[in-house]
């Protein structure tokens, strides 16, 4: 004989999985992956988002968020990483205009930096591909309108120094000391060549660049040169 159902059951109906007292599932969790998980923190829409909260929404254990996210830190970082890829995404870089080019992308990596100290350590501990693309336009722009690796290069540093220096006094101004404190950095060049790295085609003008001097990595001699050869550049003939 076949195994009996139990009574009020419909035998053509697998049984649902046991439900706790709090009212989540006990059975086979849902596959998850790290892009679910950024999005359900994203419906959070700004409220304070705990690894907690969001395997509730998630209706996984909490070790299943902690399986692809340290902590409620690592997960401001993803969240601000996306945030600013989505800001960076909307800034248009002129490419044949190479004044224009560097207003727009000083400006843009300023109001990146005020916005929050998630999005400034994004930029200065692990710049994606989201942040790299306006740098990328810039250096396209100054090398079309005619400019050597060297002085594109340079003037990239020069506008990652105004964007960082602005910043850094508008953190001051208001008070925001840990903000501050961390715009004392630079981005780190090494992850920028390793985004360059993982998509060489799609950063053209940046390898032509590290071919040449790596942008960021200059001292005190290196950076009165550009600034001599740059003044100079200005002088009428």
């Amino acid at each position: 004989m076949g195994r009996q159902s139990p009574p009020g059951s419909d035998p053509g109906v697998e049984p649902a999985a046991k439900v706790g007292a709090a009212g989540s599932r006990r059975g086979r969790p849902p596959k998850l992956d790290l892009a679910q998980i950024i999005e359900a923190a994203e419906a959070f829409d700004g409220e304070p988002v705990t690894i907690t909260a969001l395997a509730e929404r998630l209706g996984v254990a909490r070790n299943a968020i902690s399986y692809y996210v340290k902590g409620r830190n690592d997960l401001e970082m993803l969240l601000a990483e996306r945030r600013l890829a989505a800001r960076l995404e909307r800034l248009s870089v002129p490419a044949h205009d190479w004044r224009a080019a560097v207003l727009a992308v000083t400006r843009g990596l300023y109001q990146a930096l005020i916005d929050s100290p998630y999005l400034a350590r994004v930029v200065i501990d692990s710049p994606g591909a989201g942040v790299v693309r306006p740098a990328e336009e810039l250096l396209q722009a100054l090398l079309r309108a005619g400019f050597s690796e060297r002085v594109a290069g340079g003037t990239l540093g020069l506008v990652a120094d105004l964007a960082f220096a602005a910043a850094r006094r508008h953190a001051i101004t208001d008070d925001l000391a840990s903000t501050a404190d961390s715009l004392t950095r630079q981005p780190n060049v090494a992850a920028v060549q390793r985004v360059i790295e993982d998509a060489p085609a799609a950063f053209p003008a940046f390898r032509r660049v590290f071919a040449t001097s790596l942008t960021w990595d200059r001292n005190l001699d290196d950076e009165i040169a550009f600034l001599i050869e740059l003044l100079e550049s200005t002088l009428p003939r």
